[in-house]
């Protein structure tokens, strides 16, 4: 066995880091002399632009805004947890060091040249980057209110401190007060124009680390309608408001799991372009296997438990795990060396803190091949125009008798629909997408979903499908329902096979043959699968009298 401790706690605006070692605990290192968020300059032109436009305009409402959490996770995601908070707002207005959040603690930061933290930090976690570019976190409207001023084109993978700019949307709500959502992702913001009006929960862009940032997080800043700093949440030592502002203010600490997983190597963090999950499920006898656990304020002195399983529930390995201090955002992980032979089938690693209890599954196989089956190969989208939102979807299904991560959903121009993931043995993931046309062209495309080992394609268009066109969308196969015995295929293939819907081979095909012969098969449903220029494409096959 091999044993790694690794920790690391992300401060967007503070950066608190521990570094990794082959055995024992990571040594903390803290930056002492942070940066704002926001150079001084690029606030006070901010404070002018939003004074500016909402000289004129009166509250909608006498009572105070109650605020829902303005981050979600995209809509095909569904992790069970995701994100930390690293600062809350100081409430000393004394510095440097003189610290004080809403909780009488330390959970935020000051400079030497006077500033004290305006705002709540609430970064993403784990793989914030990954998470970044697949557009997994969404930022939302914590109420309704009308646009006042936008940023949306910014530089959006700061790393360290800088003089950048940031992305960000400024709400005013219908009581005056004002909300600042800071560090959004290039372009990602709402494409909702200056004074028009969000509601409650409308999307406003995803999470980047534009501007002054270090890594991707939410800054979230909120003034009342007299312009005056408001932290929302309400505590004994907040002095900026006598009830919270949230309609549920969460814990001071949320203790908990964020995600346990196998990597094939230990996770890498860093820099945009550095960061590298390494993320595995399935292994061959006689490998070694990488168990991460991913924790939120894991405090200090505070007990974790460990366990592997093999297929038939005994237990491989266990260990416990205990912080030396409290961290806002956490990882370990321990190695240990599959059986060189035998205990193949799905294993199980589990994790337990702070009543958390999360699993995951990893399969020891000497076949990493996935096999996939989608619900459709063609979608057709019709009698649309420009300024359309229409939404769809589709379904993968892991018929397979191995884990198949998902690393990649290519769309064409003007979709939206991002994934990213474990599919398990036998089970479906329904993907959802919109798509909004910006002129009435014909579309002709595909929706490539990228594997660890294959690419599978489904065409959209326009048009109807068909047969015996060049359109790139022709029928791969016909007919389908096949009663005649035979199927015919439109293209030369070098790899060809039908399997079973759990994966099993039935037949193979001879590379470049044209015609299958299938009228041995019983009626039922099957999977094609064909390959051409290492694209794999898998279609239902289903044989009828």
């Amino acid at each position: 066995m091999k044993t790694h401790h690794h920790l690391a706690i992300f401060f967007m605006c503070v950066t608190l880091f521990a570094t990794a070692q082959e055995e024992g605990y990571g040594t903390p290192y803290i930056i002492q002399n942070p940066t704002p968020c926001l150079s001084e300059s690029d606030r006070e032109l901010i404070k002018e632009i939003i004074a500016e436009r909402t000289s004129n305009k009166s509250a909608r409402s006498v009572n105070q805004v109650k605020l829902e959490w303005p981050i979600r996770q995209a809509k095909n995601y569904d992790e069970y947890g995701a994100i930390g908070i690293s600062n809350y707002v100081d409430l000393n207005d004394q510095y440097p060091n003189q610290l004080l959040d809403y909780n009488c603690g330390t959970r935020t930061y000051d400079t030497d040249n006077g500033y004290n933290h305006k705002g709540t930090d609430i970064y993403s976690w784990p793989f914030n980057w990954h998470k970044m570019d697949h557009d997994h976190m969404e930022i939302v409207a914590a109420a309704a209110g009308e646009i006042i001023y936008k940023e949306n084109n910014q530089s959006d993978k700061s790393c360290s401190f800088n003089s950048n700019r940031w992305n960000a949307v400024y709400i005013q709500h219908d009581d005056g007060s004002i909300a600042w959502y800071g560090h959004l992702k290039t372009g990602s913001a709402t494409k909702k124009a200056e004074g028009e009006r969000v509601e409650i929960g409308e999307y406003l862009g995803v999470m980047g680390s534009s501007g002054n940032s270090t890594g991707p997080h939410l800054h979230f800043e909120l003034y009342d309608s007299q312009g005056n700093l408001i932290d929302p949440f309400v505590g004994d030592c907040n002095s900026t408001t006598n009830e919270s502002w949230w309609k549920e203010q969460q814990e001071y600490t949320v203790s908990g799991l964020n995600r346990v997983a196998t990597h094939h190597s230990p996770p890498e963090f860093g820099c945009h372009g550095s960061e590298s999950p390494n993320l595995e499920v399935d292994f061959s006898n006689g490998v070694t296997v990488y168990f991460a656990t991913y924790f939120r304020d894991q405090m200090e002195s505070a007990v974790s438990t460990h366990a592997v399983y093999k297929p038939d529930g005994t237990i491989f390995q266990e260990w416990t795990t205990t912080s030396p201090r409290f961290y806002s955002g956490s990882y370990w992980y321990r190695s240990f060396t599959l059986p060189a032979s035998g205990d193949q089938g799905q294993w199980r690693f589990t994790s337990s803190y702070a009543g958390d209890r999360l699993s995951t599954y990893f399969y020891v196989t000497n076949d990493n091949t996935d096999q996939v089956s989608l619900s459709t190969d063609y979608i057709q989208f019709a009698d649309y125009t420009e300024g359309d939102i229409i939404t769809s979807s589709f379904d993968i299904t892991n018929t397979g008798e191995n884990g198949v991560i998902v690393t990649n959903i290519n769309y064409p121009e003007n979709f939206k629909g991002n994934w990213d993931g474990i599919i398990h043995p036998q089970e479906t993931k329904t993907i959802h997408f919109t798509f909004e046309p910006a002129l009435n062209l014909p579309l002709e495309s595909f929706i490539e979903i990228e594997t660890t080992f294959s690419t599978y394609s489904i065409a959209v268009s326009s048009e109807p499908r068909v047969l015996g066109s060049n359109s790139i969308l022709e029928e791969l196969f016909y007919p389908n329902p096949v009663k005649s015995g035979v199927v015919t295929l439109n293209g030369i293939y070098e790899n060809i096979q039908i399997l079973s819907l759990s994966g099993q081979i039935i037949k193979r095909v001879p590379k470049s043959q044209s015609v299958i012969e299938v009228s041995h098969l019983k009626n039922g449903i099957y999977l094609l699968q064909l390959e051409k220029d290492d694209v794999k494409y898998t279609r239902r096959l289903i044989i009828a009298d």
